[in-house]
């Protein structure tokens, strides 16, 4: 269970994480961005509906949560705190 949240998050995130290395940048998931709490979130739905739905409609509902969370976060601007430590 906890695995496919894990799984989840891993690969909402690898491609951003990549891109920004590759380019010599710091990873905007640790400045920013909201990359991994949606990804948490589709993961947790997808988790939640799978049981109830078949499974390719929960990934179709998860996908589209994420990419309203992100349209959202993208278009008012939202950020999650910076941590310091």
């Amino acid at each position: 269970m906890f695995v496919l949240e894990i799984l989840g998050t891993i690969t909402g995130i690898g491609g951003g994480i990549l891109r920004d290395v590759f380019t010599m940048r710091i990873p905007s998931i640790f400045v920013r961005h909201i990359y991994a709490l949606a990804s948490m979130i589709g993961a947790l739905i997808f988790f939640i509906l799978r049981t109830y739905i078949y499974r390719s409609l929960a990934m179709v509902i998860s996908v589209v949560i994420i990419v309203i969370i992100r349209f959202i976060s993208h278009r008012y601007k939202l950020s999650l705190p910076k941590v310091k430590l």
